[in-house]
């Protein structure tokens, strides 16, 4: 089990630092994929698909966007490209540097050529400069400024050249995209400030490790308090009422099993007396301790949340409950066992000493 928003606070705050840092850029895309699936953050994933081309969502090129549209995604990604022309034998002297003057033409006056490499071949090639194949749309532009001698010669050579994507410009295109990842991470950061509402998820993490490792029995009803709110159903509110009671049932049965006797008091402590036996076994651990006059001013009060967490599972037994109350109830339960937790782990310290 995990509490979401902590976790995701982490793994922002870890992302940004990793990227930063210059990890791979495709394996950082591929973690801010899935950030963005737990934000529902649709625009995000789909400019992640679009430099990882991992094709669930469309690939982007100059054919099918609109060159405006393609600023707006990735501006980053316009760069000037340099044609590379095989060496022809047939075509004569004065027809080939008339199509290469065509070419050069085109690419120094027109806006620059939107690279749609995928940012994992780019990365691998940043040194070296990456080849890719001639939009048709260069084709096209071109053969509108060869006559009709030529435009055979066009279509010839444009079947065997190319463009180059020098060394300089992907970094910049890699620069980009990492500075649009980092912009991201850093306004999540922004919108999600450290509140109290994740101070509380932050103490469940530690409570949740505590329990994994003094009480492994009750791990599985925090599993079934999480699952069952998220699922957002009448019937599951009443679950999660009854493994709040199961959850201090089975903490009353580790550390103070039933017992025949009752208290001095008369309060029994046999099987299905978990709230007795839950009390009895604080005033024992804080007698003859410093603590005990600090715990016992809310001894009272931690009675009382264990008295309601029962009271809602009874009323979850019979009726259906709300939200709200299947809300309170895990509150109380958590509330109460890292109390119990706690001391326990003092009066552990205390006897050690």
């Amino acid at each position: 089990m995990s509490f979401n928003r902590v976790k995701l606070s982490n793994e922002v705050v870890e992302l940004r630092a990793k990227t930063l840092g210059g990890a791979p850029l495709v394996e950082m895309l591929i973690r801010g994929k899935t950030i963005a699936k737990s934000l529902r953050n649709q625009e995000m994933i789909r400019w992640i698909e679009s430099e990882t081309n991992t094709t669930e969502g469309t690939y982007y090129t100059v054919n099918n966007r609109t060159r405006g549209e393609m600023n707006k995604l990735a501006p980053y990604r316009a760069v000037r490209a340099k044609h590379s022309f095989p060496p022809f034998s047939d075509i004569d002297s004065y027809q080939f540097p008339k199509i290469r003057g065509l070419c050069n033409f085109f690419l120094n006056q027109r806006p620059p050529y939107f690279c749609t490499t995928p940012v994992g071949i780019l990365e691998e090639n940043q040194e070296s400069g990456v080849e890719v194949s001639l939009p048709n749309e260069y084709r096209e532009r071109i053969l509108a400024g060869a006559d009709g001698q030529n435009k055979s010669i066009v279509n010839f050579v444009f079947s065997y050249s190319s463009l180059i994507i020098p060394p300089d410009s992907i970094r910049g295109i890699l620069d980009g995209v990492k500075g649009k990842l980092v912009d991201y991470l850093d306004k999540i950061i922004q919108d999600r400030p450290m509140n109290i509402i994740d101070v509380f998820y932050q103490s469940m993490d530690h409570l949740y490790n505590d329990v994994k490792k003094l009480y492994p029995d009750i791990i599985g009803e925090f599993e079934t308090i999480h699952t069952n709110i998220v699922q957002n159903k009448p019937e599951s509110f009443s679950n999660v009422a009854s493994a709040c009671r199961r959850i201090l049932k089975k903490f009353a049965d580790a550390e103070s099993p039933p017992k025949k006797e009752a208290t001095p008091n008369g309060h029994e402590l046999t099987e299905g007396h978990e709230k007795n036996r839950i009390i009895e076994w604080i005033k024992v651990k804080i007698t003859g301790t410093t603590q005990t006059e600090l715990v016992s001013a809310h001894l009272e009060l931690l009675a009382k949340y264990i008295n309601s967490v029962y009271g809602l599972a009874s009323k979850g037994d019979k009726n259906p409950i709300t939200k709200y109350e299947a809300e309170l109830c895990s509150i109380h339960t958590y509330f109460i066992i890292a109390e119990l937790i706690r001391i326990k782990q003092s009066a552990t310290h205390l006897t050690a000493e």
